[in-house]
Formats: C-alpha cells, sequence, structure tokens
C-alpha cells in the first residue's frame, strides 16, 4: 500500500496564488484592506467587515493551540 497516492487538494481562482507561492516556499495570507485582519482559509471578502482582501506574506511566526492527526484505515 506505500504507492497510494493522496490527490492534492482542488484549486479555484482563490486559492491558485496560495499554491503557486507554496511551490516556492512561501505561506501566503489573506487581509483585509478596510480592517487589516488577517484570515485563513483564502476568501476574496473578509469574514469580519466584508471589505476587500489582498495577498501578503505570513511572518513565519505562531502559535500551535492544537494539533489532531489523520490517518487514513489501512495505511499507517
Amino acid at each position: 500500500m506505500a504507492d497510494h497516492v493522496i490527490p492534492a487538494p482542488a484549486q479555484n481562482p482563490e486559492s491558485t496564488p496560495f499554491y503557486e507561492a507554496a511551490k516556492e516556499g512561501k505561506f501566503m495570507i489573506r487581509r483585509c484592506t478596510s480592517c487589516k485582519k488577517t484570515h485563513w482559509y483564502p476568501r476574496a471578502v473578509c469574514p469580519f467587515c466584508f471589505g476587500t482582501t489582498e495577498w501578503e506574506q505570513a511572518s513565519g511566526d505562531g502559535v500551535i493551540y492544537s494539533y489532531s492527526p489523520m490517518r487514513r484505515a489501512g495505511y499507517t
């Protein structure tokens, strides 16, 4: 079962810049041009104030509060 390939996530016009930057080793997030808050997952409209957003490279700093390992049946 070592040859099992998990397909890449589907891309759309809002997420394509994220995946293109990831190929270059960059982690991109969206920031609202009005309220200046960042958010994840990528979308063109701010979930806080409904303003427009733009891509920004993340600093790389952050805090992991929790994690959850995901496993598929039959694989380790």
